[in-house]
């Protein structure tokens, strides 16, 4: 290996295990978040979440029949099924003469399995994609609007379960401290800490020379030692 400072060909390289180690194991969120994944975890699993068709639903990948479109894992299935001009009932008019159009019955897709007149595939296809995009539209559009559980404000679902979901006032949290408090709203989670006995505090008389800090609960004892000690 070429040194790239000094330019000498005779380099031996040593890989740092342990820092190798330390790198992979960082934490990381998947590279399609902003599209709405959620997923979270370390460096070295991230290739297992995007790389294979049970990982990443939020990944672009190739359709499978090999039509040339490109999207999201979550909707392979569905644009194969009933959307890909590949697929292989498709292809059935190349072998049928025309005046079995009327007579000839074809199977539809794996989500109904009704048998049609060849002719009336395709409005049939255009009734199923048309309910795909109603059950996107309401249940799967990053963009459709939905109201925050918990503040009830209304916004587009990528910012309520996202940015909003980050700052909303509403939102039960657990104390930091672990003291035992739990969904308490995060508007009253800063007067919570004011009383919590886990919390760190300064010594009543830190302003004449006391620099220790305690536990809430163990303020007592500490001002008790000092007076009496």
């Amino acid at each position: 290996m070429v040194c790239p400072v000094c330019r000498e060909k005779e380099v031996v390289v040593y890989i740092n295990k342990q820092l190798d180690r330390e790198v992979w194991s960082l934490h990381v969120m998947c590279t399609n978040r902003e599209k709405g994944c959620e997923w979270q975890g370390e460096l070295n699993d991230i290739n297992n979440h995007l790389g294979n068709s049970d990982g990443c639903q939020f990944d672009n990948v190739k359709c499978s029949n090999e039509c040339g479109k490109m999207l999201q894992q979550r909707y392979l299935t569905s644009h194969v099924e009933t959307e890909c001009p590949c697929y292989k009932d498709m292809h059935i008019h190349t072998l049928m003469p025309k005046q079995w159009f009327d007579v000839f019955l074809v199977k539809t897709w794996k989500s109904t399995r009704k048998s049609v007149l060849f002719r009336k595939l395709s409005a049939h296809i255009n009734v199923g994609q048309q309910r795909y995009l109603t059950s996107h539209v309401e249940t799967e559009c990053p963009y459709r609007k939905v109201d925050c559980q918990y503040c009830h404000i209304t916004g587009e679902h990528q910012f309520i379960e996202g940015e909003h979901k980050e700052q909303c006032p509403k939102l039960p949290i657990s104390c930091l401290n672990k003291c035992g408090v739990g969904s308490l709203p995060r508007e009253d989670m800063e007067a919570h800490r004011k009383e919590c006995p886990l919390e760190m505090v300064q010594c009543a008389y830190h302003n004449v020379g006391c620099e220790e800090r305690m536990t809430g609960k163990d303020l007592e004892f500490h001002k008790w030692r000092n007076i009496y000690h």
